[in-house]
């Protein structure tokens, strides 16, 4: 099913979104981190730091449209949760790397293979 947005929405050149009407939603891509993929209609899943109705600036990953006037549901997280999870990445990168030089077999999922 297509996803339908609202007629009054609108971006402006400085890619800071908002909605007319009195609707209250404001965003600002302070700044693009990276393009985690892209789809073949043209959308893309971004890592941005986004201002979202004018309060500090956060982490964010979503899809947005070619022309960033659409977006998806996404993540937003703060500068500590960011924090949190790249220590939980961080220390699985590390026990798969030594498990490989241990010549131990993990599956996809994680586990040891006997």
């Amino acid at each position: 099913m297509k996803k339908e947005y609202p007629e009054n929405y609108e971006v402006n050149e400085s890619r800071s979104g908002y909605r007319a009407d009195g609707d209250d939603f404001v965003f600002e891509i302070k700044e693009n981190l990276g393009i985690l993929r892209k789809s073949n209609t043209g959308w893309t899943r971004e890592l941005n730091i986004v201002s979202w109705n004018g309060s500090s600036p956060k982490y964010d990953i979503r899809d947005w449209a070619p022309d960033h006037t659409k977006m998806t549901r996404g993540i937003t997280l703060t500068k500590e949760e960011v924090q949190q999870i790249s220590g939980w990445f961080q220390a699985h990168i590390n026990k798969e790397e030594a498990m490989k030089e241990e010549h131990i077999a993990v599956n996809e999922d994680g586990e040891i293979m006997q």
